[in-house]
């Protein structure tokens, strides 16, 4: 599913062995590619030179109606498509741009993936503050998978395999909804 839907690829360079993530366009164009190294040892990541960094899966945005889920990274993207849950990957929230809000406008509700950690705490505050400067004007809600003893949905899905999916349905029932002018004045 990964090499033949996603389009994922080994590769290597003088850095060392990575898999190669393309990003896509709604069009379904690679836009951006994304070199995922051994997370044991810097660099973890890089982008291949000529990449126009965008959300990770906006090709599957048309299908996305109700409400998106957005997480940091890709693979949290990935689990989250294998639980049948619509979602966009962030690459990094000092990545997001107030400007990638356009490709939210017609969609009504966002649901903040918050892992429990200070890089969740930035991604919090860098997508409320690029949310609010955006003009996205839907509802916004925070949520974490704290209940399940995981950090992230790629974890869940790991631990919990199928089952998963109703965790994550649970989860977003229990997430807060937050004011994004408010607290985009604060931070």
């Amino acid at each position: 599913w990964l090499k033949d839907e996603l389009g994922i690829k080994n590769g290597s360079d003088r850095t060392g062995k990575y898999i190669k993530i393309p990003y896509r366009n709604r069009a379904g164009e690679i836009t951006a590619t994304r070199k995922r190294y051994n997370p044991k040892k810097k660099p973890y990541f890089k982008w291949a030179k000529g990449s126009k960094l965008s959300f990770y899966g906006l090709w599957r945005l048309p299908t996305m109606l109700n409400y998106v889920i957005l997480v940091e990274g890709e693979s949290d993207s990935q689990s989250l498509w294998e639980m049948g849950a619509p979602a966009l990957g962030v690459p990094g929230a000092s990545n997001f741009q107030s400007a990638w809000c356009s490709e939210l406008a017609d969609i009504p509700k966002l649901f903040l993936h918050i892992e429990p950690d200070q890089g969740g705490q930035t991604f919090r505050k860098q997508m409320i503050k690029n949310l609010y400067d955006g003009g996205y004007s839907g509802e916004v809600c925070t949520f974490n998978l704290g209940d399940y003893g995981v950090k992230d949905p790629s974890e869940l899905y790991i631990r919990y395999g199928v089952d998963a999916a109703e965790m994550v349905k649970k989860a977003l029932q229990k997430a807060e909804r937050i004011d994004i002018k408010e607290l985009a004045e604060e931070i």
